[in-house]
């Protein structure tokens, strides 16, 4: 493959009858619940019910995140630095843990449409609004990226219309999102998911048989000493480190898991409590399963070129689509299934996307802001056009990642600067009592505006750092990974998350105490944790004026 970038291989009739008949596939689910399935009602648009086990469970909440991004982004962090990427799992088992104590018991107990709901019955309306506008904001750029990044990719790789491909995954993904609802996008994503793990599986069997073996792969990757497992930098702008990919990477996945309405709309279709934990834990079986295959496969790819860089300085998305393309070619219909299963990412991201911007707008902004009332007709009717109206907007959108680099890393930053403002808004609410609606609302806005600060400094500073990885076979260059002049504007994206949550608490709490914290005998204990509550308790009762509360807090009268 070290002259792959010149090699033409086009896609053959099977490729293609497997790449129609998965989007038929997608498609048909859609006309079937739409049309066929059990009757649309108003409730069941957003949450099936609450009717879900847990396998469907499970897998959506795997699709929903898990986009083409990553399956053309982990392969392409082994590439160019190393198995590291693989603590990224303990950080994911971290987020599901404390997901499944704190935040799944929470939303099931209170069972609001809207996660952000919560905000404003713990705090006020405008902290609910300000959640609700970063999450939209977040979703259409999210989903434009997810639209537009396998699109480039496999029109880099395969000479598609770059333009056709872009609205052929926009419109399959509003269309059924638009006719069937939640149930559609749930059960369309466990067959996506079936398609994303048989293909990578599959694609992995036939490189590793191209390249000689496990044994070989390993081989060479350990002679160039791409296995390594246990960089121990503690520095914030070090890229990869087991204390970035388990601490950042895991407080990034808790700003998902947590505080993000597409997955809370998945707990909220389980059948119960218990379903819905048991879920988290299988999408953590299946997150684990499938970036394990995914890392192999970028060792893969590094040993098949034997130490030369075939990739240079053309964007990472190509990587993946060039080696199959160019390298397992001969077994005829493996391009079709890598098609298919890179176009299943996508879809299963965008039409969980445009379901839960559906929900948000609708019952936040015009059953909340505008005060407008649905009978279940009218309100089965707005959430369609709703859909079609950001399925248009996604697609315009696209121009945004067609304008910029490095789109892979766009994504992965994007998740932090969005989720850990949210995310901190909802760990101020749960667990310190004291705080008012002023300091979470002015600590997620100062957390969300620093955010977006360093990731666009960030972004243009690394986007600046080259340097040469391994080039014995041929001459090439890389990313940095490491910047030697630290300072915050420069650490790397797995923090972003984990900062913004240290500024909403920080700014929360001292914010609040100097604007009348909340009183003990006024805090509304079904939206605060209940340890927190009688810590915070036992210490008013103690001193008599709480944490910094200036005689504000009074102890419970107990007669």
């Amino acid at each position: 493959m070290k002259n792959s970038s010149d090699s033409s291989h086009h896609l053959q009739g099977l490729d293609y009858i497997i790449f129609i008949l998965m989007l038929c596939i997608s498609t048909g689910i859609g006309i079937f619940f739409g049309c066929f399935g059990k009757k649309l009602e108003a409730n069941s648009v957003f949450v099936v019910d609450r009717s879900m086990g847990s396998i469907p469970v499970s897998m959506s909440l795997f699709a929903s995140f898990i986009s083409s991004a990553t399956i053309l982004g982990t392969p392409l962090e082994v590439y160019n630095s190393g198995i590291m990427f693989m603590w990224s799992i303990v950080g994911f088992a971290i987020s599901c843990i404390i997901t499944c104590q704190v935040f799944v018991p929470l939303f099931i107990r209170l069972g609001y449409t809207s996660a952000y709901e919560y905000l404003e019955k713990r705090f006020d309306k405008k902290v609910k609004y300000l959640a609700t506008a970063i999450f939209i904001t977040q979703t259409l750029l999210y989903l434009a990226f997810v639209l537009y990044g396998p699109a480039v990719a496999i029109h880099t790789a395969t000479k598609m219309n770059l333009w056709v491909l872009v609205i052929t995954i926009g419109v399959i993904s509003t269309f059924y999102t638009t006719v069937g609802g939640m149930v559609t996008v749930m059960w369309t994503d466990v067959f996506q998911v079936l398609v994303i793990c048989f293909g990578i599986v599959l694609i992995l069997m036939v490189g590793l048989n191209k390249s000689g073996g496990l044994s070989r792969v390993i081989e060479t990757n350990w002679s160039y000493n791409r296995i390594h497992l246990f960089n121990l930098d503690i520095y914030p702008n070090s890229r990869h480190t087991i204390l970035s990919l388990t601490l950042g990477y895991g407080f990034q996945w808790l700003g998902i898991f947590g505080a993000n309405q597409s997955q809370i709309q998945r707990y909220m279709c389980a059948s119960s409590l218990k379903v819905a934990k048991r879920a988290v834990y299988i999408n953590l079986a299946i997150y684990s399963f499938v970036v394990m295959i995914l890392l192999l496969i970028g060792m893969n790819i590094f040993a098949v070129n034997d130490g030369c860089d075939i990739l240079g300085n053309r964007d990472g998305e190509i990587l993946f689509p060039e080696f199959v393309m160019n390298e397992l070619y001969d077994l005829n219909g493996l391009p079709g299934v890598f098609l298919a299963l890179l176009f299943a990412a996508s879809l299963s991201s965008i039409s969980s996307g445009l379901n839960s911007l559906t929900a948000v707008t609708l019952e936040s902004i015009l059953k909340g802001l505008f005060k407008m009332e649905f009978n279940e007709k009218k309100c089965i009717q707005m959430s369609m056009i709703l859909s079609i109206l950001y399925g248009i907007l996604v697609l315009s959108l696209t121009y945004i990642p067609h304008l910029l680099k490095d789109t892979l890393q766009a994504v992965l930053s994007l998740f932090s600067i969005t989720c850990g403002p949210i995310l901190g808004m909802f760990i101020v609410g749960f667990f310190f009592p004291f705080t008012n609606s002023n300091g979470a609302f002015f600590g997620g806005l100062l957390s969300f505006i620093f955010s977006v600060f360093i990731y666009i400094n960030f972004y243009v500073f690394e986007s600046n750092l080259i340097k040469n990885i391994f080039n014995q076979n041929c001459s090439c260059t890389l990313k940095n990974t490491t910047s030697n002049d630290y300072t915050i504007l420069n650490i790397t994206y797995e923090w972003y998350g984990f900062i913004a949550v240290l500024i909403v608490i920080i700014f929360g709490s001292v914010i609040s105490c100097f604007t009348k914290p909340i009183k003990l005998n006024l805090i509304q204990r079904d939206y605060v944790h209940p340890k927190s509550f009688d810590l915070y308790s036992k210490l008013c009762n103690k001193i008599r004026i709480g944490i910094l509360g200036f005689n504000q807090c009074q102890t419970i009268d107990e007669n």
